[in-house]
């Protein structure tokens, strides 16, 4: 984390994360002004080590966060928790285009947080299978474990297991998550996704000695 600076009181990256967290979009657009000393857009809240674009995505701003994105703010920087934007967003089927903004402008659609979770691993639990799919042409790696030895797969079946579930909390919350969700396309599109890593591993892990032999033989 010492590789970013906090912000401080009274600074410009201070009125930078204001603006972003509240959708202040004029005001944003305004600490740019051509010939003007501008904020370190990477720059971390000292409570909880969030950026401005963080806060703009925490706000749901889409027009902060394009603009932010587009000054060159790092789509990677972490927070406190390990988590990018791209995490926090995972679980929200309403915000599948400012992610696909995110994965554009080069977030890491394999980071893990500090529970070894995957912005994947999110999606797959929420049942965001559009998200799921994104990330996949991205090439999040659906083999990816988390804290709990657990794949995205294992999430999305979790999920699944707690809807059949009729007197599960769990089931009750993913319900009442319900639009856009699809859980079984989700678990469909990873099925896919693992058997072709798996494979791809397989293959490799068999033409490689192969390709050892016939260096020695020359």
């Amino acid at each position: 984390m010492a590789d970013h600076p906090v912000i401080r009181e009274s600074t410009l990256e201070e009125q930078c994360y204001f603006y972003a967290k509240y959708d202040k979009f004029r005001d944003l657009k305004a600490l740019f002004k051509k010939g003007a000393e501008h904020p370190d857009l990477n720059a971390r809240h000292s409570n909880n080590w969030e950026t401005p674009l963080f806060a703009a995505v925490d706000r749901d701003s889409g027009r902060c966060a394009m603009f932010l994105l587009s000054k060159g703010a790092d789509p990677n920087v972490a927070n406190m928790s390990g988590s990018t934007p791209l995490h926090h967003i995972a679980a929200a089927p309403s915000r599948l285009e400012m992610a696909k903004a995110l994965l554009e402008a080069g977030a890491d659609p394999s980071a893990a947080n500090k529970r070894g979770a995957t912005p994947l691993h999110i999606a797959a639990g929420a049942g965001y299978a559009d998200l799921v799919e994104a990330l996949l042409e991205k090439g999040s790696d659906p083999l990816a474990l988390d804290s709990d030895g657990a794949t995205p797969l294992d999430r999305a079946n979790k999920s699944i297991l707690a809807l059949e579930d009729g007197n599960s909390l769990y089931a009750g919350l993913a319900r009442s998550l319900g639009k856009n969700r699809d859980w079984q396309r989700a678990k469909t599109l990873l099925t896919a996704a693992t058997e072709s890593r798996l494979l791809a591993r397989e293959t490799q892990a068999t033409t490689q000695p192969k390709a050892r032999a016939s260096g020695r033989s020359l």
